[in-house]
């Protein structure tokens, strides 16, 4: 088990249940591990998980 992934876990799902997307949880998290900019961290997510969806079959993006 990889240290510290039980805290991960939690910030996650602190951050999905008070309503945040996933890309902006996924990019404070990103922008506080590797020490960039919030903005241009989740802005990144936020691209990718339209690129995602854009090219997918349906138009969903199932992140299980």
């Amino acid at each position: 088990k990889v240290a510290g992934s039980s805290t991960e876990k939690t910030i996650w799902n602190y951050f999905i249940v008070k309503g945040m997307s996933p890309a902006g949880v996924a990019g404070l998290m990103t922008s506080y591990y590797i020490g960039t900019s919030a903005g241009a961290s989740i802005t990144l997510y936020l691209a990718a998980f339209f690129a995602a969806t854009f090219f997918s079959e349906d138009g969903n993006l199932r992140l299980t």
